[in-house]
This record gives C-alpha cells, sequence and structure tokens, in this order.
C-alpha cells in the first residue's frame, strides 16, 4: 500500500509558502502524492488545489489527472466533472510528449475509470484499451510500476461490468500482486471485486476470506461511505441473500445505498434491493427497483452485465406472479453471458417445467449441459437439480438420481440454498424423499431432511383419490378425451367430468398437465382390478 503525506499536510505547506521556491515544494508534492490525496480526500483535495495559482497546476497533466481522480473520492455526487480534468491533461501530455513520457497511461487509465463509474462502458473500454496499448510498447515497465498497477485494476473493473469474469478475474490477481503500488482505497475495491467474482464461481469461502480482507484495511473512515467500498458490500449482500438472512441483508443495504450512488455500483445497488423484495415477499417492490436500476444504466444499457442479471429477475418475479409468457420472452432476448454466468436456460426450464412442458424445459437445458465444466459452477447446481426434476417427471428415475445426486453435492459445497426455489414443491419434496433411500453424506442427508420435514407431509396432506379417480387419471395421462375414457370405463361422460372435478380439487390443480405433474410426483397410481363391461359398478364411488 502507497505510503504518503496526509491532505492536512498539504495545506500546512500550501498556508505556510512565502516563495517561489515553497511553492515548488508544494508542487513536487502534489505530483508525487496528489493521486493518493484525491482519492481519500475527494472535494477537500479539489478545494486545497485550487487554492494554489493557477500557472502551479493548470499546465501540468499530473496534478490535472489527479483532479479528475478526485471525483471518485468522498463528497463528490458525480464523475462528471472528472472528464474535462482528463481531457486536458491528455492535451497537455500529447503536446509535451518527452517531458511527460510515462503519464499517459495514467491518465487515460484514469479517464476510464471516470466514464466506467459514468456507465459509459464503451468509451470506458476505449481508453483502457489505449492505455494497454501504451504498456505493451513500452518494453520495460518497471518505471511505473504503480500504472501498470492501477490499469490493471481498472481494467479489470471494466471487464467485471462487461461480464468478462475470467478476464477480470486475472488482471484483478495481477493489480493485487502489486498492492504495494496501489493506494488503500483501490486496495478496498480490488479485494471487494474479488469477493463479488469468487462468489459468481461458488467459491465461497474464498469469496469469505475476500470480504475479511476488505474489512481488516486501514482506509480513512470517508472511504468507507465511496464507491471504493461498493464491491465489498456486494459481496457481503450477496452472502446475506444466499442464506435468507433478511437481517443481515438489510444492514448491508443500508451501507451499500450511499456507498453506490453516483458511481457504477448504482445499478448493482438497485438489483440488491430488489433481490431482498424478492427474499421478504414483496414482488413488487423488486419490479419497482429493476425499473429504476433501467432507468439509472441509461440508454447505453445493453452494455451493463447489471442489465441482463435484472433481466432474467424480472423474468423469474414475472413468472412467479402467474406472467409466464412475457416471463419466456424477456429471457428468450437476454443471452448467458460468458461461462452462463447469466444462464437464462436454467429460468426458461423452470417456467416450462411450472407449466408442464417437460420436454421444452429439457430442451432449455441442452447447450448449458453440453458445455459441461466450462458452465459457471454456481449455476450448473440449479441446471442439475432442474434436469433431475425433469427426469422425475418422466420416470427415469436414474437420470434423476443421478443428477439431484451431482446437484446436492454442490449445495452442500456451497452452502446455497437457492437453486432450490427453482423446482416446484411437491416435486422437490419427492426427490429429496427419494434420495435420501440413497447412501448420502452427513450434510446432505440434513439438507435433504430439512426439505422433507419443512414440507410437514405435504404428500401426506393431499385427501385421498378414490380408485376410481386413480383410474381416470390413468387415462387422462394417456390424452384420451373425456368421451374415450367415458367408454374405456363403461360409464356416462358426465360421470368422468364429475370424477375430474373431484380429482382437481383433491390434487389442488386446475389443468390436465398439472393433474399429471401432481399426481407422479406423489406417486399416485392405479392398481385396482382391470375394468370390465360386467364390473364398473364394483369400481364406482
Amino acid at each position: 500500500m502507497l505510503e504518503h503525506p496526509t491532505l492536512e499536510d498539504l495545506r500546512v505547506r500550501i498556508a505556510a509558502a512565502q516563495s517561489p521556491q515553497d511553492l515548488e515544494g508544494v508542487h513536487s508534492m502534489l505530483q508525487t502524492s496528489g493521486y493518493a490525496l484525491a482519492l481519500e480526500g475527494g472535494a477537500a483535495f479539489r478545494e486545497v488545489v485550487q487554492a494554489l495559482p493557477d500557472d502551479r497546476w493548470h499546465t501540468d497533466p499530473i496534478i490535472c489527472w489527479a483532479m479528475g481522480a478526485s471525483f471518485r473520492g468522498p463528497g463528490t455526487p458525480s464523475a462528471h466533472g472528472a472528464i474535462a480534468y482528463f481531457q486536458v491533461a491528455e492535451a497537455i501530455v500529447r503536446a509535451l510528449p518527452d517531458v511527460f513520457s510515462n503519464a499517459l497511461v495514467e491518465v487515460h487509465t484514469g479517464h476510464a475509470s471516470a466514464l466506467r463509474n459514468l456507465r459509459q462502458l464503451p468509451e470506458a473500454r476505449a481508453k483502457i484499451d489505449a492505455a494497454s496499448a501504451l504498456i505493451e510498447e513500452n518494453p520495460s515497465p518497471i518505471s511505473y510500476l504503480e500504472a501498470v498497477a492501477r490499469h490493471a485494476l481498472e481494467r479489470g473493473m471494466i471487464e467485471i461490468a462487461q461480464g468478462e469474469f475470467d478476464a477480470a478475474v486475472e488482471d484483478l490477481h495481477r493489480a493485487l500482486g502489486a498492492k504495494a503500488h496501489l493506494t488503500a482505497p483501490e486496495e478496498l475495491e480490488c479485494l471487494g471485486a474479488l469477493a463479488v467474482l469468487a462468489y459468481t464461481r461458488s467459491e465461497i469461502e474464498l469469496c469469505e476470506q475476500r470480504v475479511a480482507e476488505s474489512e481488516a484495511l486501514e482506509v480513512p473512515a470517508e472511504i468507507w461511505n465511496s464507491g471504493f467500498a461498493a464491491p465489498l458490500y456486494t459481496a457481503q449482500l450477496l452472502l446475506c441473500i444466499d442464506q435468507n438472512d433478511v437481517v443481515g441483508a438489510r444492514a448491508v443495504e443500508r451501507k451499500l445505498t450511499p456507498a453506490a450512488q453516483g458511481n457504477h455500483w448504482d445499478p448493482s445497488a438497485k438489483l440488491m434491493s430488489a433481490y431482498i423484495c424478492v427474499l421478504v415477499g414483496d414482488p413488487i417492490g423488486a419490479l419497482d427497483w429493476l425499473n429504476q436500476l433501467r432507468s439509472v444504466l441509461g440508454p447505453n444499457y445493453h452494455d451493463n452485465f447489471i442489465h441482463g442479471v435484472s433481466e432474467v429477475l424480472r423474468a423469474d418475479i414475472l413468472a412467479s406472479l402467474g406472467h409466464g409468457d412475457e416471463s419466456f420472452t424477456i429471457l428468450s432476448r437476454v443471452p448467458p453471458g460468458e461461462r452462463h454466468v447469466i444462464c437464462p436456460a436454467r429460468f426458461i426450464a423452470q417456467v416450462r417445467l411450472g407449466h408442464g412442458d417437460l420436454q421444452g424445459a429439457s430442451d432449455a437445458l441442452l447447450d448449458c449441459e453440453e458445455l459441461g465444466d466450462g458452465h459457471s459452477p454456481r449455476s450448473m447446481i440449479a441446471i442439475h437439480l432442474l434436469r433431475g426434476a425433469i427426469e422425475f417427471e418422466r420416470g427415469n428415475f436414474a437420470a434423476s438420481d443421478l443428477n439431484v445426486d451431482r446437484a446436492f453435492h454442490g449445495l452442500v459445497r456451497t452452502g446455497i440454498p437457492a437453486p432450490l426455489r427453482h423446482i416446484p414443491d411437491v416435486t422437490l419434496v419427492n426427490i429429496a424423499a427419494r434420495a435420501l433411500t440413497r447412501p448420502q453424506s452427513a450434510e446432505a442427508s440434513r439438507m435433504l431432511q430439512g426439505i422433507v420435514d419443512a414440507a410437514d407431509g405435504t404428500g401426506e396432506k393431499s385427501e385421498a383419490l378414490s380408485e376410481r379417480e386413480r383410474l381416470v387419471l390413468t387415462y387422462v395421462e394417456k390424452e384420451l378425451t373425456v368421451a374415450a375414457i367415458a367408454a374405456e370405463l363403461y360409464i356416462s361422460p358426465n360421470t368422468v367430468k364429475t370424477h375430474l372435478r373431484r380429482l382437481y380439487r383433491k390434487l389442488g390443480v386446475t389443468t390436465r398437465q398439472e393433474a399429471i405433474r401432481t399426481a407422479r410426483a406423489l406417486g399416485l397410481h392405479h392398481s385396482g382390478p382391470e375394468v370390465t363391461p360386467e364390473s364398473p359398478a364394483q369400481q364406482d364411488d
């Protein structure tokens, strides 16, 4: 971590300046420590620098760059004011390339950071790419390790925003490896971002480790309320949400909301608030947060990874409210992203499964399953669980058992129960009960037993079907019409309709597909004697 004088030291030096030589000393101090002071001081740093004579900083690209960087510090509601400073700094460097030979990497990197925080991702990417090109042109960047470390950090942050998580991990590790050349706020940002990335990879222990490392940093108090702390709070919130910890989530939300204001983490903060609403059973509140998120992203929202995540959540909420068609339309427009980190396919499968469309649910998972180990391990847990549920409903128990066991192995490893909600309750209880009949680890058995116990006898509480109703159900599953069922059972169509109304009521369903799916999940089947013209009365209710 970079050592540097404090902002108060700078104030004292300026107040005591009595000669041009004194101002030279201040100027030198700003060139070497101005950037670090800018990040920590924010608006206060700008106030101090602007007290200097104009000729002492207006034509110095290093100080102009630090002034631009100060818009990421405390007391700055927006990064808009930074752009002019970076543009001036770039113009000065280009006019005097020999004098400021290495400064352009720093200036481009700072400019990229300001653009990122304004959520102008294509423009931010262009600036960081320009800095990358300058580093590649220099065969020995050892002379400006700070610039290289800072560049790796900013490149990683832009990659996160665009959903390029593998590249972001590599760049952020490079930056962290050179943390001696980063300021305290930058190290906080880097560790918090790595915690978020570890979470997306289901590396929960590593996520928690990065969170602990972030919390242990000695950072000025004001920085904990700035965008530098926003990635840390995002990681903390994700952990709370996955553990259904509403109290903890609300506490972190109160820290994330102000920290994310005016920077590129603001959409993430709104997304987290939407997830909390889902957690507490407020889907309408969640949709409101998602609408605010889209407004914040602005016209370039398609360039932001958060947009894809928010659309998947929107679709999931709409499906839960009974708007399956609208949900499917949204999901069909969302690209899965690198390694299917977003993975709309699992939500499409969930919607299809919920409507009894087993083939559609199965087809939705094919690309994910073909990706195999290249798939995001976090969302792959849900894929295995969905495949297990689909094959259970089909009666393919061997395939179901294999996928269910793989899913619960992943659930035990991560400790995250969220994928369980993708499965209809009755099916989940039954695949859990079936899994308990097979050898399982102690932790998996505990989790499976918890699912069965939480159902509180779901299957047994259903009113028993009569033998005739079970028999009608077998013909419903064969997709026979009412008239055809009546002919098979040697009863009138009106009697068939009566049986259908009764079994629908007892199963708590309203359609044939729901009746078939629920009956399968409950293990209902006809076990009586074959019906003949001579036996219908004996079979009737």
